[in-house]
């Protein structure tokens, strides 16, 4: 491994401990949520395929209910942040019964997904609550409806932002010779065939609308939060800034 190579590694290491466990707020876990990523790429750019082959491919479940009452509303964006970070992904159940989103990829690809959708699932929750203690509770929407209306609009709205920020990259992402992404597919799909799997499991979501129901100002409200997600946001100045994942007050 070149020098340059491991510098990336340890840069990498270092952005996944920025976690809201440990202290950062979901802004400052975003942001290195997207720096990581791409720094991720590049590392992968420069391995060969074998290289990549011996990383692995690896499934990992996690825990994706809120209580009796269904599936968190972050699987609203689950599929876009599978597609973000190259993986695929399906619903599936803990052992103990809870409901459960299983991600299936490169190993490093599934530590990427994994730490992406707990803080989106995170920023969802803390949105929701800072909006429902001051303007919700006072606008009189019973809260089973304003969480509702609220949390699919904004993981509705961070699904499509997320999916503009992958499509937006993909004319970069073609290597010499070769395409990445494609490359991380074939491992996949082969992975899934050897386990009995049709190739096609976790490839797309079910198509789905946060349509009209519910509260109306409770959706425009969650749709307002999404957009204050902030896709985008350099990270550093001058020409080697990084486009980065954080949120905007």
């Amino acid at each position: 491994m070149n020098a340059n190579r491991e510098s990336i590694i340890r840069k990498i290491r270092a952005l996944r401990e920025r976690t809201t466990a440990n202290g950062c707020t979901e802004a400052e876990a975003l942001s290195a949520a997207e720096v990581a990523s791409r720094l991720a790429e590049e590392y992968q750019v420069d391995m060969s395929e074998t290289e990549i082959e011996e990383e692995g491919i690896e499934g990992r479940t996690i825990r994706n209910d809120k209580g009796r009452t269904g599936r968190h509303e972050a699987s609203w964006a689950v599929m876009a942040v599978a597609k973000f970070c190259d993986v695929r992904c399906w619903g599936d159940r803990l052992t103990t019964g809870e409901k459960a989103v299983r991600f299936y990829g490169l190993k490093s690809d599934v530590d990427m997904a994994e730490w992406l959708f707990v803080t989106v699932r995170s920023t969802m929750e803390r949105s929701f609550l800072a909006w429902y203690m001051t303007e919700g509770a006072r606008s009189g929407i019973a809260s089973r409806t304003a969480r509702a209306s609220f949390m699919l609009a904004m993981g509705a709205r961070i699904s499509r932002r997320l999916n503009d920020l992958t499509d937006a990259r993909r004319p970069a992402r073609a290597t010499t010779g070769r395409e990445l992404v494609a490359i991380k597919d074939a491992l996949i799909v082969a992975g899934l065939k050897a386990m009995g799997y049709p190739a096609s499991l976790g490839a797309k979501g079910v198509k789905r609308s946060a349509g009209s129901t519910g509260d109306a100002t409770a959706r425009a409200a969650g749709s307002a939060a999404g957009d204050r997600v902030g896709f985008g946001r350099p990270v550093g100045s001058g020409a080697g800034a990084v486009a980065a994942i954080g949120y905007r007050a």
